[in-house]
């Protein structure tokens, strides 16, 4: 009996551990299948009014099930009832009739507990066909887990939505062509976007100094923290109406079109383990750059064939209609024939008001790289 005990408190601490590094869940679920005596286990965990699971791990099964099992019932829950069923009924679905038998096991264990806002756990563990049920004492070994898995998930399932969360902020500010940056009132930054890095990089307008943001022409810089510092005031007084935004010109070292800065506060702040700073966002835009969408994405949107998504490809790198004739070898007449198809097309009267629509629509986002 202290083996077990034992045996069991070495996994509950590794389940806790995986609270803070989810990485070490594989390594949960092995070390409880082995001291089970089998190679098989699953740990499963479903979020709050979500259908499929926050979290699907399993051990012993071969590459291609937990993929197949998500495919199969993550997005459909009338065929997988198990998620809402006691366990002395588990035995009953089709998962447990098919998956199972399709893996060559022939008993399974099962650890299932839900708490009050929606969360659901199960741990699961299984044996092939021939090598022996589960006995009473291994149900008493591994209920003697409950009481740890709710706060256990409820962890988790927080650690997993963080992590979904920020790959999605990241992946949407990383997929845009503008450059973004994210500081806090010092000027120290937070994040900045791709397109940001490669500003900064060059030093065209921008720098950055310790980790603090700065201008590129350095007696620019104590404005640029000012300005920063005071919409980093008006967010944390909440006062977003009276400073909303301001915007400066940033010049660059080596001469040409300044760099346009605007800079605004985030209504959302830092959580309280970082001290509910207040955050500023930084929106940089060259005015002599323009982030011109692949020729598909601009049919797609409006409906076009190739060679009027081509001159509106032209007419957004601010190409004359002349001398884009010229360069395709047509007419001029015929180029302004395809004009008037994007104006009918786009349900638009004039080029600037063609332009600013096609930014509008495809403009934020970086060209696709070969």
């Amino acid at each position: 009996m202290t083996s077990d005990v034992s045996d069991i408190k070495t996994f509950i601490d590794i389940l806790y551990d995986a609270t803070l590094e989810p990485e070490r869940l594989p390594e949960f679920v092995r070390s409880l299948a082995a001291a089970f005596g089998t190679e098989f286990g699953q740990f499963l965990v479903r979020g709050r009014d979500q259908r499929g699971f926050v979290i699907n791990v399993m051990s012993g099964f071969d590459d291609v099930e937990p993929a197949r099992f998500e495919q199969d019932y993550a997005f459909r829950e009338e065929q997988a009832p198990w998620l809402g069923a006691a366990e002395d009924s588990f035995s009953a679905t089709a998962y447990y009739r098919e998956r199972l038998r399709l893996q060559g096991i022939g008993d399974a264990l099962w650890l299932r507990c839900e708490d009050g806002d929606g969360h659901c756990a199960m741990i699961g563990l299984f044996r092939r066909v021939g090598a022996g049920p589960f006995s009473d004492h291994d149900r008493d070994r591994l209920e003697s887990m409950r009481p740890h898995l709710p706060q256990a998930m409820r962890l988790l399932v927080r650690a997993a939505e963080m992590e979904v969360e920020g790959a999605l902020l990241r992946g949407l500010c990383e997929g845009m062509a503008c450059a973004s940056v994210v500081t806090d009132a010092a000027g120290h930054v937070a994040y900045a976007n791709p397109a940001a890095n490669r500003l900064i990089d060059s030093g065209e307008g921008v720098a950055m100094l310790n980790g603090v943001l700065t201008a590129a022409v350095s007696r620019q810089t104590r404005e640029l923290h000012e300005n920063i510092r005071r919409i980093a005031r008006a967010a944390r007084d909440g006062d977003l109406v009276a400073v909303s935004q301001t915007a400066m010109s940033l010049e660059r070292p080596a001469g040409g079109r300044p760099l346009g800065c605007v800079i605004r506060p985030l209504a959302v702040r830092t959580g309280a383990l970082s001290g509910s700073k207040p955050m500023v966002h930084v929106h940089l835009a060259p005015a002599d750059v323009i982030s011109v969408p692949p020729i598909g994405l601009l049919r797609g949107l409006f409906g076009l064939t190739p060679a009027e998504g081509g001159l509106l490809q032209a007419l957004m790198q601010d190409k004359r209609i002349e001398d884009y004739a010229e360069e395709r070898g047509v007419a001029v007449t015929t180029v302004r024939t395809q004009l008037a198809h994007l104006f009918r097309k786009t349900d638009t009267n004039r080029q600037s008001e063609l332009i600013r629509m096609a930014i509008m629509a495809v403009g934020v986002l970086a060209p696709a790289e070969d």
